[in-house]
């Protein structure tokens, strides 16, 4: 069969070598259009496959871990006082203890970047980011910061050391509560959400992206 076919083509290719200028042309024209329309009517048989690139963002939060976005420096002053009592209620005179003394102490606030959740909305150009309110990470006194401004002991009454360490606890309590009354945690907040749109903006894929934030539990 193939011998035949073969026989058959040198055949017609010598038929056409015979022939005028023109014919030729008109031949080769015809076999052309021919060739290209079998062609095309093959490849519309043949399975096409849909070819598609997928691009994963990701942003490394996960290897930040917790960060540090504010801090509260300030220094608090104790007026502790101690006496003895008769009956709980009488104040015995010459008694009493007093200590008056300052203590530095740093608040330090952020959050865990491995607790931030994001969803990246190409068609929206939009990267929602939820993540966790900031809290106070770290309390502490600052080392050789303490002033003593009085220190009035009674041969009778002892502050121990035991009760001057519980007076140093409590003055970082303090601390604690007057760095939240300032607008600690929600500077941290803002911190927070100023170097997380920093990340994105810096990724060459969202750069141009809507940032949204939202947080856990609201």
């Amino acid at each position: 069969m193939k011998k035949k076919f073969l026989t058959a083509f040198d055949n017609l290719i010598k038929r056409v070598a015979k022939l005028p200028f023109i014919l030729k042309a008109s031949v080769g024209i015809g076999i052309f259009i021919v060739m290209a329309i079998l062609f095309i009517t093959i490849g519309t048989k043949i399975p096409t496959k849909l070819d598609t690139k997928e691009t994963i963002v990701d942003f490394g939060f996960k290897d930040v871990g917790r960060i540090v976005t504010q801090e509260w420096y300030g220094r608090i002053v104790e007026d502790s006082s101690k006496d003895r009592k008769l009956f709980n209620a009488i104040h015995i005179p010459l008694t009493e203890s007093r200590l008056i003394f300052s203590i530095d102490v740093e608040i330090l606030a952020g959050i865990n970047f491995e607790d931030i959740v994001y969803d990246v909305s190409s068609k929206n150009k939009r990267v929602t980011v939820t993540l966790p309110h900031s809290s106070i990470s770290k309390a502490y006194q600052i080392p050789n910061s303490f002033i003593s401004y009085l220190d009035e002991e009674s041969a009778f009454t002892n502050i121990n050391s035991i009760e001057q360490e519980a007076m140093k606890n409590h003055i970082v309590e303090k601390a604690k509560k007057q760095a939240k009354e300032a607008g600690l945690l929600e500077k941290a907040d803002m911190n927070a959400q100023n170097i997380i749109q920093y990340i994105i903006k810096g990724n060459e894929l969202t750069k141009d992206f809507e940032v949204l934030f939202e947080y856990k539990g609201e």
